[in-house]
């Protein structure tokens, strides 16, 4: 494996970590606040999305 690819698994991994923390945000999200826990999950699956994209243009 090379090492961009290395990165780019250290990356996703991290942004996975990310949505899941996200997802728990809106479960538990206080009324006030749902809008903005919507607009970061939304946010955090963009970039996870991005992240395997740019990963298998690398393959």
């Amino acid at each position: 494996m090379s090492i961009e690819k290395d990165i780019f698994a250290m990356h996703i991994q991290k942004a996975q970590i990310e949505l899941a923390l996200a997802e728990q945000d809106l479960e538990y999200a206080e009324p006030d606040f749902i809008d903005a826990a919507i607009y970061e999950l939304m946010a955090k699956r963009k970039k996870l999305d991005t992240l395997i994209k740019k990963a298998k243009g690398c393959a």
